[in-house]
């Protein structure tokens, strides 16, 4: 059964998992990820419209249309990616100790079936969580689950950089060093760190040594890589701390802080600056109002507070759009006027371009800001990408 379940595609929704469900070994596909990060979304929002009847724990439908508007890519593309990605979906399961400690595996899926639409904007697959999966989306105690906005891993690409960020934004509420101002995670063991990616047992080792990790290969594609989409999309800043025994490397940890300056994408972008209300499956149908109760025996989701510290949040556009929100920002010979939040946006941090110069960069912040500007990027943004490319260029020569 299927009830449509109001989204704003100006509110940066919570993705809410439980701790066992992070730390969890699995093995699912970028898509397949932001599937389950989307259906956990949906399934906050039934708590919250308590007009909904439709549990948390019953089927669950999501269009073409939600997953392109979530993720920003095309209606098609967004089609042929829930498509894809069900029957591998349907075949995932996720490792962790069971009540005895004894490691077991749990399907992720106990149920799944796809649109027969003619029309790809009408397209949907829909589903249902095994019970294991249920109770750690749900079943969520004192204070042992992760929260994050969904906009966060939005423009995440990649089959490995979705997966770090979750593994990283867990230790979130650790103490931040006082002289650095990073939070640290744990050190992962690295062959455990590995197996939560979800990486085969034959990918990145050596051939002669085919238990060895060749880190080499391993620093870049998997590591390196994942950071510089991170870095460059994400609400956090991000690097990686290796660990040794002997001269072998077999841990690794991450150093991170949040950006002060960033602004979800919703925020950035002016074409969406109505805040339009949606629903998932059905545009035209509208909430039926606040008295209904919710059904006998729904499970009840944790209510989650915003964080200080650019958590994912249910913040919309109009609470920034109050009285003397205004702010004129001078970038060389433009005035561009933005919303005072924004300001810090509109700056290079001095780590960033300290990054940039340690890179190779040569231009100065004036002239990184006119640039950003031109590129319609926002300006950390936009360094980043330079980084990114000076380093590439580097090494190819």
């Amino acid at each position: 059964m299927h009830s449509p379940v109001l989204l704003f595609s100006d509110i940066d929704h919570l993705v809410v998992k439980h701790n066992n469900l992070i730390d969890a070994k699995t093995q699912l596909s970028e898509v397949e990820n932001k599937i389950v990060s989307l259906a956990i979304v949906l399934t906050r929002l039934y708590d919250k419209n308590t007009d909904q009847d439709m549990k948390i724990d019953s089927t669950i439908r999501i269009y073409a249309s939600d997953y392109m508007k979530t993720y920003d890519v095309g209606i098609t593309a967004a089609y042929n990616a829930l498509n894809d990605a069900m029957d591998a979906l349907y075949e995932r399961s996720f490792t962790m100790p069971a009540s005895d400690g004894t490691l077991t595996d749990y399907r992720w899926l106990q149920s799944k079936a796809k649109s027969e639409k003619e029309k790809i904007s009408e397209g949907y697959v829909q589903f249902a969580f095994s019970d294991k999966a249920v109770e750690l989306i749900t079943q969520l105690e004192n204070g042992n689950f992760t929260t994050y906005g969904i906009e966060r891993i939005s423009r995440l690409k990649g089959s490995y950089s979705g997966r770090i960020y979750e593994l990283i934004i867990k230790y979130k509420n650790t103490e931040a060093d006082k002289s650095t101002h990073l939070r640290t995670t744990k050190i992962f063991e690295l062959e455990t760190f590995r197996e939560l990616l979800g990486i085969e047992s034959h990918e990145y080792r050596k051939k002669q040594q085919p238990d060895v990790t060749r880190m080499d290969n391993f620093k870049e594609k998997v590591i390196d890589k994942s950071l510089e989409i991170i870095n460059l999309e994400s609400d956090i800043t991000a690097t990686a701390n290796y660990h040794r025994t002997g001269r072998s490397i077999t841990g690794i940890s991450f150093s991170f802080e949040f950006k002060k300056d960033y602004v979800p994408s919703f925020m950035r972008d002016e074409k969406n600056s109505t805040g339009e209300m949606r629903t998932v499956g059905d545009e035209t149908k509208q909430p039926k109002g606040k008295d209904k109760k919710k059904p006998d025996g729904a499970p009840a989701l944790p209510t989650v507070k915003n964080d200080a510290e650019h958590l994912g949040t249910d913040l919309r556009k109009e609470d920034l759009q109050g009285q003397d929100n205004a702010f004129a920002l001078e970038l060389g010979d433009a005035l561009k006027v933005v919303p005072k939040t924004f300001a810090a946006a509109m700056e290079i941090s001095e780590a960033m371009y300290k990054q940039y110069q340690d890179a190779g960069g040569d231009l100065s912040i004036k002239e990184l800001l006119e640039r950003s500007v031109d590129s319609g990027k926002q300006p950390n943004a936009y360094v980043s990408l330079q980084v990114f490319e000076l380093r590439q260029k580097a090494k190819e020569a």
